[in-house]
């Protein structure tokens, strides 16, 4: 599995680590923060985060909404 961002305009890809693919699809699907985790038992979270804000993957995090928000979002 390869994961596809942008940081800024620049396109970024890179080869997922262990249970990434699943708590980034869980994400994607509309998922808040711990179920998405909980799909990812092999995902290093620790790991992960300080990756994917150093990165610009990960940009924000929020209170997650009254309603899912849609794949789209992703």
């Amino acid at each position: 599995d390869a994961l596809v961002w942008r940081q800024g305009l620049r396109p970024r890809v890179r080869q997922t680590v262990a249970g990434e693919a699943d708590f980034v699809g869980q994400l994607c699907q509309g998922s808040a923060f711990g179920p998405a985790l909980d799909a990812a038992p092999d995902l290093d979270i620790q790991r992960w985060l300080t990756d994917a804000v150093q990165s610009g993957l990960l940009l924000a995090m929020t209170a997650a909404p009254d309603q899912p928000s849609s794949a789209d979002d992703c």
